[in-house]
């Protein structure tokens, strides 16, 4: 029999994602460190990039060598890097491919009482997060080493995870600070959690033995989307779900009406994750990994 809330929903992932996600990590460290003879004590998401972008690197850490180093806040500003520095054109067109949004606005918002506002409800909405699912917070602290903001008119990205930049979160700033507001981001950042799981899990299995390309719906997008795509909005989606479930925790702080909002939110993530998982198992086959998880996920939604 298969136990629902092992592998991705609750606190029970935990210590697997931690052995997966730790290996990964110093595995990234080493082979960084030993490519280009560095000697960096700590993982950081542009190692990544780094590895298959010596120049990139190289510029880094020409013109600005403390920026890994030194950077102990954790929302690091991004500009540091793209505006700093100057990137060769055919970088910027890989940069461009994996982003979707030219280089060129992929900055933050210069306007330090914007920025410092945002990063305040950013804190905020974790602090949502420790209370609603203490066990979510975990999962940030274990996998997110790095958080980006981009500027607020860039409108085509709302919040955004890569394997290109593993371990970092990038999201849009936004000049709001209400509670409303607050919640709505800690549903994105906790949607985000769940693809860095995913992500994880995927270094170590394939989830997917069928081809990650065929066309499969994805509830998040509420279209068709490569496979792989559509199992990472099958996880996001159950996150939020989960997320919302418990808002009853904070049930003191929101107007009757603003929970029946986010009541009808979350029942909408419903009817899209059934469809999205019954378009995955229809079209793909599993490994014993991805059968565990996609019934976990049935289970815990009781689909």
């Amino acid at each position: 029999m298969i136990l629902y809330q092992n592998w991705t929903i609750s606190e029970n992932c935990i210590p697997k994602i931690k052995i997966i996600s730790e290996n990964v990590f110093s595995k990234i460290l080493l082979k960084f460190n030993e490519s280009l003879e560095l000697n960096y004590k700590n993982y950081d998401p542009w190692m990544i990039p780094a590895l298959s972008e010596e120049r990139f690197i190289q510029l880094i850490n020409k013109n600005n060598k403390s920026i890994i180093e030194d950077s102990e806040n954790n929302i690091m500003l991004i500009n540091k890097i793209f505006f700093n520095i100057s990137i060769e054109e055919e970088n910027k067109i890989k940069f461009e491919k994996y982003f979707g949004i030219p280089v060129n606005y992929f900055r933050l918002e210069n306007n330090e009482k914007i920025t410092f506002k945002f990063k305040n409800m950013f804190e905020k909405s974790l602090e949502i997060i420790s209370i609603i699912c203490p066990w979510i917070k975990n999962l940030y602290n274990l996998l997110v080493k790095k958080v980006y903001f981009l500027e607020p008119e860039i409108k085509n990205i709302k919040a955004m995870s890569t394997h290109f930049l593993k371990g970092a979160i990038i999201f849009r700033a936004s000049n709001s600070n209400s509670i409303i507001d607050c919640i709505n981001l800690a549903v994105d950042i906790v949607h985000e959690i769940g693809h860095q799981v995913l992500m994880h899990y995927l270094t170590a299995d394939r989830i997917i033995l069928s081809s990650y390309n065929q066309l499969i719906f994805s509830g998040a997008k509420n279209a068709d989307r490569p496979a792989i795509k559509s199992l990472h909005s099958a996880i996001a989606l159950t996150y939020m779900i989960y997320f919302l479930n418990n808002l009853n925790n904070i049930r003191n702080i929101i107007y009757f009406e603003d929970f029946k909002i986010f009541e009808i939110k979350r029942d909408k993530f419903k009817m899209q994750l059934e469809k999205n998982l019954n378009s995955l198992l229809k079209n793909c086959k599993f490994t014993n990994l991805g059968e565990i998880i996609i019934t976990e996920i049935y289970s815990y939604n009781n689909i």
